[in-house]
């Protein structure tokens, strides 16, 4: 319950400031998808988010998201993984790249990349 509220406010969020003049927004919204951005990379995706989709589109492409469960299929892959998980990341928490990676037979996870624009 409290995952499906945080995942609906993420998505209000969304709608109300992709791609809006709030530049206080649209800088709030890359520090949450990209937490690790250089000053260079977040200019920018700040400015990406302006010229890009609008933020209804945005909105509904962030939803089906909330509601894809593969943890089923994790133990049935048979082949060397790797689990990435950006670190800071306030989207998708840590312990949600832990679980994957735990599920999968042999998996490894790496929990800190570079960010390349």
């Amino acid at each position: 319950m409290e995952e499906q509220q945080e995942g609906d406010a993420l998505i209000t969020f969304f709608k109300q400031n992709w791609g809006n003049d709030n530049p206080v927004a649209r800088q709030m919204m890359t520090s949450m998808l990209m937490p690790d951005a250089t000053q260079q990379q977040a200019v920018w995706f700040n400015q990406f988010q302006k010229a890009c989709a609008p933020a209804d589109n945005i909105a509904q492409l962030r939803k089906p998201y909330d509601n894809i469960d593969v943890s089923g299929l994790l133990p049935d892959i048979e082949f060397p993984t790797l689990v990435i998980y950006c670190a800071g990341d306030v989207i998708a928490p840590l312990s949600e790249g832990k679980l994957v990676a735990s599920r999968i037979p042999g998996a490894r996870l790496v929990t800190r990349i570079a960010i390349v624009i």
